[in-house]
């Protein structure tokens, strides 16, 4: 779940980061905070797993508040195959994360970040 995604949706507050349904619900059994997303806008405080599924079952899309440590990050299409999203300080750093999050290594493969070339 990207931002854009999130907005397209219809929830626009940048102080929260999209989960997609897995990412919500391991958070939520992590013992995080998890908020239920509306396309209105609004979101709820989700307090029960059974309210998680009916909204996901909905639909609906789950977020997380973003922390003080959140504030330097940005988000980074990463290309491998197929397209996913890391949160990352720059570029080099996104590039650190597809190498060690997802097991990717410029070395012999083509990697774009933002549209720049990494190999």
């Amino acid at each position: 779940m990207t931002v854009q995604e999130m907005h397209e949706y219809g929830y626009t507050w940048d102080g929260m980061k999209p989960l997609d349904k897995e990412e919500a619900y391991r958070t939520f059994f992590g013992g995080h905070a998890v908020w239920m997303l509306y396309g209105d806008n609004t979101d709820g405080i989700a307090e029960t797993f059974s309210d998680m599924e009916s909204h996901a079952n909905l639909g609906g899309i789950f977020g997380i508040e973003r922390t003080k440590d959140d504030d330097d990050m940005r988000e980074y299409e990463v290309e491998f195959s197929t397209t996913f999203t890391v949160w990352a300080t720059d570029e080099e750093d996104a590039l650190d994360k597809a190498t060690t999050e997802f097991g990717l290594h410029p070395d012999g493969y083509n990697i774009y970040i933002n549209g720049h070339q990494y190999n």
